[in-house]
């Protein structure tokens, strides 16, 4: 198994997680689309965002067998950058912090 989209679930994991997290603290979504969905309900706006991940890297498997790897690395940097701006806010610029 690739290691990779493993790591990608999770990161898309946590992602969901501290945008509902930010969204119950008041910041709007960022994604228009996404924003849309959970405006319907949070459970529809989990659904949407992992089977848009999963469906996503298996089109990419199939599709790009000579570019898979590097757009598998970029998606990772994509998402390593996401969480990593969801833990600053979280924990030095939003509601732990007390901002």
């Amino acid at each position: 198994m690739d290691h990779r989209v493993l790591l990608l679930h999770v990161l898309n994991f946590l992602d969901a997680i501290f945008t509902l997290i930010a969204i119950k603290a008041g910041v709007p979504e960022a994604n228009p689309f996404m924003a849309f969905v959970l405006s319907m309900s949070p459970e529809l706006f989990l659904f949407v965002k992992f089977s848009v991940l999963t469906f996503g890297i298996e089109f990419l498997r199939r599709n790009l067998v000579k570019s898979y790897d590097v757009v598998m690395s970029a998606l990772l940097v994509v998402f390593l950058t996401v969480v990593a701006w969801h833990v600053y806010w979280l924990f030095i610029g939003g509601p732990i912090n007390g901002t």
